[in-house]
Order: C-alpha cells, then sequence, then structure tokens
C-alpha cells in the first residue's frame, strides 16, 4: 500500500514537472514570436517611424521655446479672520490676464496633526470627525476642512524670475485688500490690545501685591518669606505666569494678524522642469501611427468577411 502511495506521488510529481515544462516552453515561443514579429515591424516602417520622432523632436523643440522657463513661488500664509473659505474659493476662480506674468496659482493646507490636537478645543472637533469618517489629513478641493488648519501654502507659477520679490509682494497685497476682512482685523486688533492692556494691568497688580508683601515681611522684621504663612501666594504666582504666557501668545497673534493673509515665510525662484514636449510628442506621434495600422488591419479583416444573410 506505501509502495503503491509513493509510486503515485512520484507520478504526480512528474506529470506536473512535465505541465510547467510545457507552459514554460510555450510562453518562451510566444514572447519569441513577438519579439521577431517587433522586429520585423521596425524593420519594415523604420523610415515613419523615425520620421515621426524627428518631427515630433523638432515640434516639441519649438513648443518648449514658445513656452519659455517656469518658476515657483511658495508662500506659507495664515487666513486671519474665518477668511480660508474665501482664500480657496478666490484661488480657485482667479481670472489671470492673458499679458501677466503669473500664469497659475494654487493652495492647499499643511496639515500639522500636532499643532491642531493641541488646541484643547480641537479635541471635541477631531472626535466628532473621527466618528463620522472624516479624515482631516486628507485635503480634498470642496470638503472645507481647510478651514481647521492653520498653516496654507500657497504656490505662485510665473513665466520670469521674481528677482527683486515684486511679483509675489504684489500678489499679497491685492489680495489683503478685501474690504470686509479689514473691517474684521479693525475690530479684533482693537480686542487683542485691550486684552493685553488689561494682562499687563493685572501682572502689575500681582507684582504690585509681591512688592507690598515683601516689605511688609522686612519691616517686620521678618527676613524670610514663608509661603505657608500666606497660602494664596502660590496661586497667585500660578495667576501671574498664566498671565505672561497669555500676554506673549497675545502678541503673537498681534502679529500674525496685522495683514488678512500673514506671510510666514516665502520661497521664490524654484524652476519647475516638467517632461519635455520633445520626449512627449515623439511617444504621441508614434502611438497613434501604430493605434492607425491597428484600425486599418483590423477594419480590413473584419471588411474581407463574408456577411452572412
Amino acid at each position: 500500500m506505501n509502495v503503491d502511495s509513493s509510486s503515485k506521488k512520484t507520478q504526480d510529481q512528474e506529470i506536473d514537472m512535465y505541465f510547467l515544462w510545457k507552459k514554460l516552453k510555450e510562453l518562451t515561443d510566444s514572447l519569441g514570436y513577438m519579439f521577431v514579429k517587433l522586429l520585423h515591424f521596425l524593420k519594415k516602417n523604420a523610415f515613419v517611424l523615425l520620421g515621426l520622432i524627428l518631427i515630433g523632436a523638432v515640434i516639441g523643440y519649438f513648443l518648449d521655446v514658445r513656452k519659455g522657463e517656469v518658476y515657483k513661488h511658495d508662500v506659507i500664509l495664515i487666513p486671519n479672520f474665518d477668511s480660508q473659505s474665501y482664500l480657496y474659493e478666490k484661488m480657485k476662480n482667479i481670472a489671470l490676464e492673458e499679458d501677466s506674468v503669473i500664469v497659475d496659482v494654487e493652495i492647499a493646507p499643511i496639515v500639522d496633526v500636532y499643532m491642531f490636537l493641541s488646541s484643547g478645543s480641537n479635541l471635541k472637533i477631531a472626535d466628532f470627525m473621527s466618528d463620522n469618517n472624516v479624515n482631516f489629513t486628507d485635503h480634498k478641493p470642496g470638503n472645507q476642512t481647510e478651514k481647521i488648519h492653520k498653516y496654507h501654502i500657497l504656490s505662485i507659477y510665473t513665466s520670469k524670475k521674481d528677482v527683486d520679490g515684486k511679483i509675489v509682494r504684489s500678489f499679497l497685497e491685492n489680495l489683503n485688500q478685501e474690504k470686509h476682512f479689514l473691517e474684521r482685523q479693525k475690530i479684533d486688533k482693537q480686542n487683542i490690545e485691550n486684552r493685553i492692556k488689561e494682562s499687563e494691568i493685572s501682572v502689575s497688580n500681582i507684582n504690585a501685591f509681591f512688592e507690598k508683601l515683601g516689605n511688609s515681611a522686612l519691616t517686620g522684621g521678618q527676613r524670610d518669606l514663608n509661603i505657608e504663612m500666606y497660602p494664596e501666594i502660590d496661586g497667585l504666582l500660578t495667576t501671574k505666569q498664566n498671565l505672561v504666557e497669555s500676554i506673549s501668545w497675545l502678541r503673537n497673534i498681534r502679529m500674525e494678524q496685522s495683514k488678512v493673509f500673514y506671510d510666514v515665510s516665502i520661497i521664490s525662484n524654484i524652476e519647475v522642469k516638467p517632461i519635455s514636449n520633445k520626449v512627449i510628442l515623439p511617444f504621441v506621434l508614434v502611438f497613434l501611427f501604430i493605434a492607425f495600422l491597428f484600425v486599418r488591419k483590423t477594419y480590413k479583416r473584419y471588411n474581407s468577411t463574408p456577411v452572412l444573410n
């Protein structure tokens, strides 16, 4: 029984190996046949193909010369006063003049998950988005997730170098002239100034209290100030620290809100090098020629077939 099983297993293995060898041989023959047909096709149409490649390269050269160089300028922006939607809509529908050196503009959020989650008020937003299968790390045009990101990258494409930065600066200056947001800026600026002033007064009052408390302790002959004797001091120190941090934060906000769209940094004159038309056009012409031969051959084959009535 064991001998028969072993013999049968050996025969099955031999059949499998023979089947694999047969298939491999058929595949090799097919590839060889296709290679020979390709060589025959190239030999038969060598002059036509070379002519198409030459024509495509020449036309591509003139198209490249006419198109000229393209330069990209990346601007990291902070949109203020709830202007994110306006910014994206304006960049989407921006009308560029024919003689403008600006040929295109793009806008996209800079996804910073850590900064977003570092704000306690955003945790509920993150939970809501997670529960509703909204991924705020993947921005898609029109899904409004750009509103939750602070930083955005504006890419401006120009047909020449912006040597002195006038092109980008002029574009940003025009962008910052929307009246509605300029009015919002005035109101928010006054509000921040009031908050900074009130916080500074509170810090001054706390400092005055400590100064008075210190003088009182020294007058009474007590050189060392014992916090256990004044339990409110610990709370005042914490309050003062929070106020100082708040003042620093408000001053940063005041700086960033000095413009409707505050430019954090600008990287200019990044040369864009797309695939040359000298490479694309020859491939396109050769492809169209091959497609034409295939359609013609197919048409002849079916046209020669007698139609049964």
